[in-house]
């Protein structure tokens, strides 16, 4: 996002699981005076019911549950093979070309000794057990607060979206007056890596329409 920084627009995404209720709650009732706009991609549902969506890949109800959390774990693990990696991203992404680049990229951080990953094996061991051990799915609920956004608000979500199903950004626009709502529709929950030029282009038109 560095080439749109000189904007006063906050852009919000990748929120990690476990911290759904803090960063909603920050979302919808802290946000400061100086910003003209707010950008929200690969958000967070507003609500855990999201988990109970039977596309969601963290809904427990599901048949193959336990397989792909597993699959989840052999990725970013820290010897993960280019086939446990091809698993995970193959739930995440949807173009193939999209697939191919990041798991090759991902290899290549595999293979790099100084290479930082934002998910390693035991971050997601404590992820697991703050969601599981203290039930933050089912407390959380910040539906009722996204009236109080009252910015321009563009909400950018991926049609194949399996960890946060399309269902739930949908939400999101409803519940912020006034906010726009687009759908990639040739992407997953990665939008701005699987269709880069449309994420691009409508960021740069909805900055460009604040100072109009």
């Amino acid at each position: 996002m560095k080439e749109f920084a000189r904007a006063s627009v906050t852009s919000i995404g990748c929120t990690p699981a476990g911290r759904q209720e803090a960063t909603s709650a920050c979302l919808c009732d802290c946000l400061p005076d100086s910003l003209e706009g707010l950008i929200l991609f690969w958000s967070t549902a507003p609500s855990g019911a999201f988990r109970r969506d039977p596309e969601c890949i963290y809904n427990p109800e599901r048949a193959d549950y336990a397989e792909i959390q597993q699959t989840r774990a052999r990725a970013y693990a820290a010897r993960a093979t280019p086939q446990e990696i091809r698993r995970w991203v193959e739930l995440l992404y949807h173009r193939p070309e999209a697939i191919e680049a990041e798991v090759a990229e991902a290899t290549r951080r595999q293979s790099d000794p100084n290479a930082a990953t934002s998910l390693m094996a035991d971050r997601l061991a404590a992820m697991q057990a703050e969601l599981e051990g203290t039930h933050g799915y089912e407390r959380y609920d910040v539906t009722d607060r996204l009236a109080r956004i009252n910015l321009p608000t563009l909400v950018m979500h991926g049609r194949y979206d399996v960890s946060n199903p399309l269902s739930w950004g949908k939400l999101i626009h409803e519940g912020i007056p006034g906010s726009e709502f687009v759908v990639f529709e040739n992407s997953g929950h990665i939008i701005q890596n699987e269709e880069p030029e449309k994420f691009r282009e409508t960021v740069r038109s909805f900055i460009r329409r604040l100072g109009t």
